[in-house]
């Protein structure tokens, strides 16, 4: 597992994890779109020289791609999940992480620019306030990630430990 120096670095990596999920699966959706394409006849017969000689090279090429950054996904997909907890907890619940100790404005403005990997414009408008007052939650979150560790925030403790 990777350590991050910091609150901020942690959910940076997690945002370019959510992107690079989002332009690896726009990039194996596009090759499946093109898999199977031929060359069709204008008199609606095949001749034997139009065979689909690049069908299968584009399969194999999709699958070459598959496997090879299987692992790599799966790390992206696992360090997202884990910034999801850090947000929201760990429970099926919910309730717990920056959710419980800030507010669920904080853990939303959060959740939709790092792991919904939305511009700041984008979150704005989606919770009906300023840019500059998102980025204002989106810090103080940080800060309290920061302050108390992202572990402790992971494991739900804070502000309100007995």
């Amino acid at each position: 597992m990777t350590t991050y120096q910091s609150a901020r670095e942690f959910f940076e990596a997690a945002r370019s994890a959510v992107l690079e999920v989002a332009a690896y699966n726009d990039r194996v959706s596009r090759m499946r779109e093109t898999e199977g394409l031929r060359g069709a006849s204008l008199s609606g017969t095949r001749s034997p020289q139009r065979r689909d000689v690049n069908g299968m090279a584009r399969v194999d090429a999709r699958i070459d791609l598959e496997a090879a950054e299987r692992a790599h996904i799966e790390e992206d997909y696992a360090l997202i999940d884990r910034a999801a907890s850090v947000l929201f907890g760990m429970t099926q619940r919910g309730d717990g992480g920056v959710d419980a100790l800030l507010g669920w404005r904080e853990a939303k403005v959060m959740d939709l620019y790092y792991i919904e990997g939305m511009t700041w414009r984008q979150v704005a408008d989606v919770m009906g306030m300023s840019d500059g007052w998102c980025r204002s939650l989106a810090n103080a979150a940080i800060d309290m990630c920061d302050a108390y560790g992202i572990e402790q925030v992971l494991a739900g403790l804070g502000g309100a430990e007995g």
